[in-house]
This record gives C-alpha cells, structure tokens and sequence, in this order.
C-alpha cells in the first residue's frame, strides 16, 4: 500500500496525504452546499465513531468505510438468518456450538495458551484460542503479567468510547413516510439534513450529554422481507449516533420519536413494542468495548499495521496460540467477517492445529 501511494509522484502523494489526513467538513464543503448530500456523507464519515466531521481524518474514515463500494444489504430472515447459516455450516463441519457459556479465563502453559475455563468451572482443552472480545478484555482473560508493560500500556490506552444507541421497534402497520415510495420507504433512511448538522450532533457527546437532535440511520426491513413480522405488522431498527455512555433512555427514546415524527407523522401511535439499546447495554451484552461498534475507534492511529495497537496488528496476541479474531483486529469494524477470517488463516499457517 505504502508503495503505491510513492508510485503517484511527490506531488500527487503529498495531496493525497493531505486530503487523506483531513477533515469531511472542510471538504465536502468545497464543492458542495452544505445541504442533505454533504449530510449523509459526513454521516457516514463518522458512523459508529467517537467524532464529528471537523474532527480530522474523518476523510480517512469514509474512505475506509467505502473501500468495498459501501453498498448496505439487508438479508433476507435478518442478521439471525446470517448467524444461523454459519452455525450450521460450523456444526456440519464437526464443530460443537456451546451457547451462553462465558468464559472466565483463557488457561496457559508457561507461555502458550491450554484452553479457556468457563464461568461454570469448566475446563476446555485447546491448542489454540480465538478470541472476538475486544483487545482489552482480550488481554484481561489471559492476564496482563502475560504481556510486556509498553503492549499493556497501549491495550488500556485503546479509545473505545461507544457512542452509538439502538433503538428496535415493533410496529403496528408501517410508518407513512409521505414524498417517498414503497421502494425507496424500504430503503435505507438517514435523517442528517446537513455536515453542519451531524457537527452539531456531536458536540454534546464530548461532554457527556446526548445529542438533542440526533443523526438517525432506520430501516425498515419487514417491507422486503415479510417473514420478519406477522399480520400488519411491521419492525423498524434504528441507529441513534451520539449518545454517550450514562445517558437517559427514557429522553433519547423521546428525542428519537420527536426527530422521526415530521417525516413519519404516525410514528408515536403505530409503536406497540421498544426496546433501546445504550452503549453502556451493548457493553455488557456483547463485551465490546465501551459498546463501541468497532470495539476501537477507527482512526489514523488505530488501523491498518497500528490495529489494535503498534506491535499486535496480525492477528497474534501475546501467548503462543492466542489470537485476536474480531472487530478490534485489522481491517475493523462493520460486518465483513474478514478480521476472523484473516485470524483462522494465520492459524492454519502456523500449523497451530496439526
């Protein structure tokens, strides 16, 4: 990579360093009015992350997320339809699911890892553990006397500050969303009517407050897929951006309605069922860091050859046999499944499981 950029020339390099390394406002903004498309791609530039587009490297950012044509995909039977299909793939190859068992330590023979013991006490022998926590906890299982005191330094230093609510609703009929068709209702819905806007969005999170007009991502994927719901019904998610650790679900349940309610005017009434997911929530039900999405933020600083951190970036992690297979690891987050898949291809290489 770092060759290719060379090739460019001196002057071209430079200027792409330089467009790389700066902010989405400032740049959107020298070809764009400040209206609903530089909205949406300043959106995107910091979706999931503990920034606004002024923050630098927010460039970087959305060009990062759009490496792969940044298209959304819906699948058919929701994200469990996904899971489901690898566990079946999984089992059929010969592996055993244990579902609901936590670990309470990863075990170690001097310097290699001998398998995990479970919350429960129980004890699972391995020649070598993957693991999908984020670097810290990751780091926590095994034990920091494990690791040298400059990677423990920099595993604790790791910004992961999550800053993204969910919010899942079931839905007595489908909202109205007047100016749109059924096709494009189904599609996916942004509210970020201006980068000036999602700035200002952001603004409250540094200080620990939730944002009083929020940038929303919904989709509504029962209009495509109609086995999600039964009847009239109809289920919508939405991602609530800026929402700090600590905030009131009860005020961003109803800052979220109000946000909806002038392009979804029935919104409030069509409401049977809610339920809202606070970082602090996502934190404790999936182990990601700070609920953060990416586990860590995804920054200059925190990708490619420094992901999670300078000196752990290919996959290995500390003890002989132990690795970093999730969000945390290179290329990051989103859901790609490359991070676990570049993880078990180093285990095959090294000849861990012969």
């Amino acid at each position: 990579l770092g060759l290719g950029v060379k090739r460019l020339g001196k002057a071209d390099m430079q200027e792409f360093l330089r467009v790389m390394l700066s902010n989405i406002y400032d740049l959107l903004l020298d070809d764009l009015t400040d209206g609903a498309a530089a909205g949406v791609l300043a959106a995107d530039a910091v979706r999931g992350a503990f920034a606004g587009p002024r923050s630098p490297g927010s460039v970087l950012s959305l060009m990062y997320r759009l490496r792969s044509g940044g298209a959304v995909r819906l699948p058919m039977g929701g994200m469990g339809a996904v899971t489901r299909a690898m566990a079946d793939a999984a089992q059929a190859a010969g592996v055993t699911l244990r579902l609901g068992s936590g670990v309470a330590a990863v075990d170690l023979d001097g310097t290699r890892v001998a398998g995990v013991t479970l919350k429960d006490d129980t004890i699972l022998r391995a020649d070598a553990v993957l693991s999908s926590l984020g670097a810290a906890q990751s780091m926590q299982l095994a034990g920091p006397q494990h690791y040298d005191i400059e990677a423990v330094r920099r595993l604790r230093n790791l910004r992961a500050k999550g800053t993204v609510a969910k919010l899942n609703l079931v839905l007595k009929a489908a909202p109205a969303v007047p100016g749109l068709t059924d096709e494009q209702r189904a599609g996916r819905l942004v509210l970020a009517p201006s980068a000036t806007y999602v700035e200002d969005a952001f603004n409250p999170v540094k200080y620990g407050e939730a944002s009083k007009v929020p940038v929303l991502e919904a989709v509504i994927p029962s209009l495509s897929d109609p086995s999600l719901c039964s009847g009239d019904g109809h289920v919508m998610s939405v991602n609530i951006q800026f929402v700090p650790q600590g905030a009131n679900s009860k005020v961003v349940y109803e800052r979220v309605i109000d946000a909806l309610t002038p392009f979804m005017p029935d919104i409030a009434k069509q409401v049977q069922q809610s339920e809202l997911l606070l970082p602090d929530d996502i934190e404790a039900l999936t182990g990601a860091s700070g609920g953060h999405w990416h586990h860590a933020e995804m920054s200059i600083d925190q990708l490619l050859t420094v992901r999670p951190v300078n000196g752990m970036a290919r996959y290995a992690f500390g003890p002989d046999g132990y690795y970093l297979c999730g969000a945390s690891s290179h290329p990051g987050g989103d859901v790609t499944g490359q991070p676990g898949r570049n993880a078990a291809n180093l285990v095959l290489k090294n000849g861990v499981l012969v």
